[in-house]
């Protein structure tokens, strides 16, 4: 189960959009420019058009305003102050409102480091966080705190701190209203339905002040979890409870994903922060495409008229192409100075509505992503345009299921934003949050980057952590997170090879890392945690295999179904820094390839390996460092000439290479039509794999070759023009991998694979 966005993930649409003030020459005044327990900084000195921020320490908010511009000679706006401006320690929203229990201590204002206690009178269930403490971002910690009877068909909604509620009936139908308290803002569902299934319409309310902010543990919490496990499987999860919520972004099997991306560019938004949002889409696509479906996209770039970067009716409009366009694209390119929300909206509902027409909606998800102030100066409110789209899916999808297929997100940066304007238009949905308002741009661009965290996903297998070379957060297990080791007695000696992980119960390795049966002695570990033995229970050989089966064919070796399973006595734990690999002919692998869900595992060999040569990798160990070593699988009318240097084995045992290589084997190695890299004795029993939609799948074990070229310091070492490596193909394998690792008769305590046929 991958990036089940996950998401297994997504409609998408980013927005950054800014007010627009005179482009006359002058030069604005210093004076109230001061701030008391603070620091001020100038985004272009004092010249029309610069923004004057406020910096407060940790814990405390610049008042009246954050942010002031310069919007002609000598004219702030807002206005300055003459006496300057001040950092005021943050408050959060009163807390004591608690129905049916009681609260401690009850004070008159809460300040920051605060803390209260709730309990509940006899007879009254409690839910919630039964201890909260002020946050320095102006909002409590934990869950607003619940007293129930548990004598309605919902469970009463509780009253977040802050605000009021009209409303105490909690049967079908039944309806409860919010109201804030003075001086604060409603963001949420000012009214709530009780529902059939028990739980509320909407989501839940909150009142905040306007120097509130959502820090990024936060936005990972609500919203990168949202979208794990969801891009390729819809369901139910546990949350801490033991209750099930439901995910935000959901993808039924099968479904598709359509992400509309728009972009300010409009004249206030400048070249720092377009490239920041810029940064914030690629960082987006990049994630999602770890997941196991294909979404499309639309990228727009808005300012007073609308840009398309990239068509979702476009053959191109996958994850590469959009890239490529999307940095291709610079900030200028669109036209006029304004800030048209409503317009860019307007095309996205144009997008939608051609797809109705084709009927192509009916298992779409819709995801539009928003980052804006919530400020436009153009178009009027893009709220009419919201209603649109939401009718749109109604009549798609009726009146009690529409809301499963759209969702829109709003993101914000700094204290300047209209949050009642996006209040409006983002989706409510119950235990849910779809408005996320960061303090700075280096923290929205944190989460972006660290969005998904594939920690979490458990069922993808192939999946690794790995952004790139300049990427120093992944750690070398979390880049290889399959690679087993293997150390075996055989003789008086010890074997050593390696294996990879296929599930969280079993090892492929080869065959010839073991004497037979003798299999006492016997070592695993995993790769970087050497110190951590991995128990065994039991050591399954190919029954096909035997190295002297061909001896009198002039074969003394013969390594035909070198391959081994290794049952491990308990479930490995799925982490970044272990995950299993894909093998062929499984419906993960199938996914992981991107492939339609009906594939054969015949369709699947002849996707994977459908030319003469197919770029393939494996890891390599030298003095404790592991590393990838890529080379050139060799197929049709390449094969022949790669199988016959088995002739020039260094122990000259070969007297027919047809005989010693059969169609099981697949064949690296040699110098054409470049210099490629060679096994050593220690890989025997790794993973051969291929690298498809940034997962990797397991199509060979690595057995045999004809040369020991890994003498010496060198590494990684490189082949000569003779220099061959054979590796078992493990779609000539499924007979044994499905009767091993598939679905049994019977039942047993792992997790088997699921094979195609």
């Amino acid at each position: 189960m991958r990036p089940a966005i996950s998401w297994n993930f997504l409609y998408c649409l980013l927005l950054c959009t800014f007010t627009v003030y005179s482009s006359e020459v002058g030069v604005c005044s210093t004076d109230g420019m001061s701030i008391q327990g603070g620091k001020y900084s100038l985004s272009n000195g004092l010249n029309v058009g610069s923004e004057l921020l406020y910096h407060c320490p940790d814990g405390y908010y610049p008042y009246p305003n954050p942010m002031h511009r310069c919007a002609g000679p000598n004219r702030w706006s807002p206005k300055l102050r003459e006496q300057g401006s001040e950092c005021r320690v943050v408050t959060c929203p009163d807390p004591s409102e608690l129905r049916n229990g009681m609260v401690s201590p009850v004070l008159s204002i809460y300040v920051v480091g605060n803390h209260t206690t709730y309990e509940c009178f006899d007879g009254y269930t409690f839910y919630g966080s039964a201890s909260r403490v002020c946050q320095s971002n102006g909002k409590w910690s934990g869950d607003t705190p619940i007293c129930d009877y548990g004598s309605g068909h919902c469970r009463d909604p509780g009253i977040p701190p802050g605000a009021k509620r009209n409303g105490n009936l909690l049967d079908i139908g039944d309806r409860v209203t919010y109201e804030c308290s003075l001086g604060l803002m409603l963001l949420g569902s000012k009214e709530r339905t009780c529902l059939e299934d028990g739980h509320w319409s909407g989501t839940e309310p909150s009142c905040y002040k306007k120097h509130y902010y959502d820090t990024p543990e936060e936005v990972s919490k609500y919203f990168s979890t949202s979208l794990e496990n969801r891009l390729a499987i819809s369901g139910l999860d546990d949350n801490m409870d033991g209750q099930q919520v439901q995910k935000s972004i959901q993808m039924r099997q099968g479904g598709k994903l359509h992400i509309y991306i728009a972009l300010d560019t409009s004249g206030s938004i400048g070249q720092k922060n377009f490239t920041l949002a810029k940064e914030c889409v690629q960082a987006l696509i990049n994630q999602i495409s770890f997941f196991e479906i294909t979404p499309k996209y639309e990228i727009l770039g808005f300012a007073s008229e609308v840009t398309e970067i990239v068509d979702i009716f476009s053959p191109a409009s996958h994850s590469d192409e959009v890239l490529k366009n999307l940095n291709d694209f610079t900030y200028g390119k669109s036209k006029g100075m304004g800030s048209n929300l409503s317009k860019a909206l307007k095309k996205i509902l144009e997008k939608m509505s051609v797809f109705k027409e084709r009927k192509e909606l009916q298992d779409t998800h819709q995801v539009i992503l928003v980052f804006t102030d919530g400020k436009t100066n153009m178009g009027g409110s893009a709220e009419p345009i919201v209603i649109q789209i939401r009718d749109l899916m109604k009549k798609i999808h009726g009146e009690q299921n529409w809301q499963e297929y759209l969702d829109i997100y709003f993101f914000g940066v700094g204290a300047d934003i209209n949050e009642q304007e996006i209040n409006k238009l983002v989706s409510k949905k119950n235990s849910e949050k779809h408005f996320y308002k960061l303090r700075t741009d280096r923290e929205l661009t944190y989460v972006f980057k660290m969005i998904i965290d594939e920690s979490n996903s458990v069922g993808l297998c192939g999946l690794s952590w790995d952004h790139g070379k300049d990427d120093f957060t992944a750690t070398k297990r979390q880049k290889y997170p399959w690679v087993v080791k293997i150390s075996a007695m055989v003789g008086n000696e010890w074997k050593y090879c390696m294996g990879a992980l296929v599930s969280p119960r079993f090892v492929l390795t080869a065959a010839h890392c073991f004497k037979e049966n003798q299999t006492d002695e016997i070592r695993v570990s995993i790769f970087g945690q050497e110190d951590i033995k991995l128990e065994w229970d039991q050591v399954i050989i190919h029954p096909e295999y035997d190295v002297y089966k061909k001896k009198d064919k002039g074969v003394d070796e013969f390594y035909d179904y070198d391959v081994a399973i290794l049952n491990l006595k308990s479930d490995i734990t799925i982490s970044k820094e272990n995950r299993p690999i894909c093998i062929p002919c499984t419906v993960s692998s199938i996914r992981a390839a991107g492939l339609h869900s009906s594939t054969t595992c015949k369709a699947q060999e002849e996707f994977l390996l459908d030319k003469n040569l197919v770029p393939a990798s494996f890891m390599s160990e030298k003095k404790r460092n592991m590393v990838e070593k890529e080379v050139k699988i060799k197929l049709k009318d390449m094969r022949e000439s790669c199988i016959k240097d088995a002739l020039k084995a260094e122990n000259g045992t070969i007297k027919n290479y047809i005989e010693a290589v059969t169609e099981n084997f697949l064949c690296t190695g040699g110098i054409q039509p470049k210099v490629e890299h060679v096994a050593c004795k220690g890989d025997s029993g790794g993973a051969l794999y291929l690298t498809n939609q940034k997962r990797r799948i397991q199509v060979g074990v690595i057995s045999w070759g004809v040369a020991d070229l890994c003498k010496g310091d060198k590494h990684p070492q490189t082949s000569t023009e003779i220099s061959r490596d054979y590796h078992i193909n493990l779609f000539r394998m499924q007979k044994f991998l499905k009767d091993h690792l598939g679905e049994k008769n019977f039942v047993t305590d792992y997790e088997p694979l699921k094979f195609v046929d």
